[in-house]
This record gives C-alpha cells, structure tokens and sequence, in this order.
C-alpha cells in the first residue's frame, strides 16, 4: 500500500468519516413519521402557476443571484459581516412562502420542497456545486460537471495528461465527483472557454481578461452562478410536467 493509498484509507476510517457516513445512511431513509394533509384547496392551474413563480421560484433565483454579491454566500453584500443569518432569513420566507400554500397536494409540496432543500444546501455548503446534494440537477444539467472542486485542483500531471489508468484511480479518490475521460476533460475545457470569449465579446466582464474592480473575483464562478439559476428553471419545469404547455 501506497502512502496515498493509507491515507485515504485512514481518512474514510476516521470517527469524522464515520458519522458523516451515518448522518447521510439516515437522511437517506427519509422521515420515519410523515404527517400527511387530508387534502388540498383548489385553485386553477394558472392560479398554480403564478404563485409557485412568485413565491417559491423568484425568491430561490434571487438567493441563487446573491452567491457572487455575498462572496460565495461568506459575507452580507458590501460587508465583511457573516451572512449566515441573513442568508437564512430568506431561505426561510420560501419555506414559508410553501407552507402558506395549501392547494398543494402532498406530492406537489414535497417536489417543491425538494428543489427548496437542495437551494438551501447550495447556499450552506460552502463550497459550490458540489454543495448540491440531488444528482438529478447534473442530470438535467451535465454542465454543472464542469463546476466541481476537482477541476479547481492542481493535479500532476495535469489532466490532459492522464492516462485511462488515471481515470481509473481518480474515481476512488475522496471527492463527489471525478471526470472519468480525457473527452469529459476536453468537452469541460470547450465550454469554459467559449464562456470566457462570450463575455469578453459582449463586455460582461465575466472572463479571465476583466480588468475591473471585480477583478479578483473567479470568472467561472460567475458563470457557475448563471447556470446553477438557469437549472433551476429545468428542475421546476421537470418536476411540474403537468403544468407545461403540452405543445412543448
């Protein structure tokens, strides 16, 4: 055994490993008592509609909007103040914006409730998009892939370099996600690169060659930012199928 090798190993038999590995087990299980509602009221379908965007979808897209103004939710906006609290306070106005509506029924509270969680998770987690628990998110979006800590790592060699052998190994290493091909490597590089001339020719200042005042901000999590916002308009859409336009 490899010194890499005894210490992920000492590192996945640690007490800390253990219980964390125990917490998920439970989570996973779900709520062993579920109160369920005798029913729902009934609205209309664009009544539905309006109030899932208004209280549930626009509050969770103006939180996800707030991941580079608070410095990676870090600190309150133009302050160096924690923003543990003021982060909370407005994930809890959208778990109270569900609670108030009562025509859902128990499957439609706990699909949005879902979505509200892994919000909730992002913003808690520190440490971006592997801060997002529910897979089906990469699902519906692969290039949320080409946001994990992995690829923020300096590996050596580089990943462009690695062999099939690499690929192998890299997939028992100790983090959510690895690339499992140099194809994934090539296809993540692509796309960010094609991020960085997007908005270098509109002039967002999103890219590597900003000279502004948010300068030292990380470009791609700027475009990390924009994307975690533009999947959560696929999870609603795929989660509420029946209030899609059926031409679509």
């Amino acid at each position: 055994m490899n010194s890499n090798q005894a210490f992920f190993k000492q590192s996945l038999l640690s007490d800390e490993a253990k219980q964390l590995r125990r917490i998920r087990r439970i989570a996973r299980k779900g709520n062993p008592s579920v109160v369920k509602a005798k029913g729902a009221w009934k609205v209309s379908k664009d009544t539905k509609v309006l109030q899932l965007v208004e209280k549930i979808i626009t509050p969770l897209e103006n939180i996800i909007y707030l991941y580079i103004p608070t410095d990676y939710y870090n600190y309150i906006p133009g302050t160096k103040k924690d923003c543990w609290y003021y982060m909370e306070r407005r994930i809890e106005r959208v778990y109270c914006n569900l609670n108030s509506m009562v025509f859902l029924n128990d499957d439609e509270y706990n699909r949005v409730l879902k979505i509200i969680d892994t919000v909730h998770a992002f913003v808690k987690g520190f440490s971006g998009v592997d801060s997002i628990k529910d897979p089906h998110w990469f699902e519906l979006n692969p290039n949320l892939y080409f946001f994990h800590s992995c690829y923020s790592l300096e590996f050596e060699p580089d990943m462009k370099d690695w062999t099939e052998d690499d690929f192998e190994v890299a997939q028992h290493l100790p983090f959510s996600y690895m690339p499992k091909s140099l194809e994934e490597v090539e296809k993540r590089e692509r796309y960010i690169e094609y991020l960085h001339c997007y908005s270098k020719e509109r002039n967002f200042k999103w890219d590597k060659y900003d000279t502004s005042q948010y300068s030292h901000e990380d470009p791609e999590s700027i475009m990390l930012m924009h994307e975690i916002a533009y999947t959560l308009r696929l999870v609603f859409i795929d989660a509420f199928p029946e209030l899609c336009n059926d031409e679509s």
